[in-house]
């Protein structure tokens, strides 16, 4: 769940470009580097989506009201400076900055905690966010070497191409750092484990049908 959501955060932030020039048009043109600096903040934001219920599960909402109370303060703390200096765009690193800082006190509260080394953390998210540094390079080569126009049509395929690109791109790079590790435990072999059943569930049903 949360590299699906991790995804769609940063994939949201890639495809921004097209996806505003297609879908609203062009009295929303400047809303597009603040929807790329937010998706940025929303990756954060979901990379400490469940410590917040892991916090209260044991039994420490404190921390947990600690770590949003932190979060907001930081946040305001920021954005007065920040939109004085950069306007919207400075309100959207702002949050960026907030969201980042507060993914980094999440994490190391949670590993004093549970006393888990910080590198069993890094080995569960390191592929995912290789990944989703692959689809950005990916996409962004696309659009600097192919930009989108200014018609319907051609922004369409423009984003259908950086969806599609972003996509395989993601997952060829997650599935080759899992081979690469040895195949661990983890998402790559659940989501192994379920094609394998689906296509052993199909060759069995047309084994089936034939007897």
């Amino acid at each position: 769940m949360m590299r699906t959501s991790m995804l769609l955060a940063a994939g949201l932030g890639l495809v921004a470009n097209p996806m505003v020039r297609l879908v609203l048009g062009p009295k929303w043109f400047d809303a597009i580097p603040v929807i790329q600096i937010l998706a940025i903040a929303g990756t954060f934001r979901v990379l400490t989506g469940n410590s917040r219920a892991f916090l209260f599960v044991i039994k420490r909402p404190h921390l947990a009201t600690a770590l949003t109370t932190a979060g907001a303060v930081l946040s305001i703390a920021l954005l007065p400076y920040a939109v004085w200096a950069w306007g919207i765009i400075g309100a959207g690193w702002a949050r960026a900055a907030a969201a980042g800082v507060l993914l980094l006190i999440n994490y190391v509260i949670i590993c004093r905690i549970c006393e888990v080394p910080v590198r069993s953390v890094c080995a569960t998210v390191w592929r995912p966010v290789m990944g989703c540094l692959v689809m950005a390079a990916a996409i962004d080569s696309l659009a600097r070497y192919w930009p989108p126009g200014d018609t319907v049509s051609s922004l369409f395929v423009a984003l259908s191409c950086a969806v599609v690109l972003g996509a395989s791109s993601y997952a060829a790079t997650t599935l080759a750092l899992w081979r690469l590790a040895g195949a661990p435990a983890g998402a790559e072999q659940r989501l192994f484990g379920m094609i394998r059943e689906y296509f052993d569930a199909r060759r069995a049903g047309g084994l089936s049908g034939k007897a």
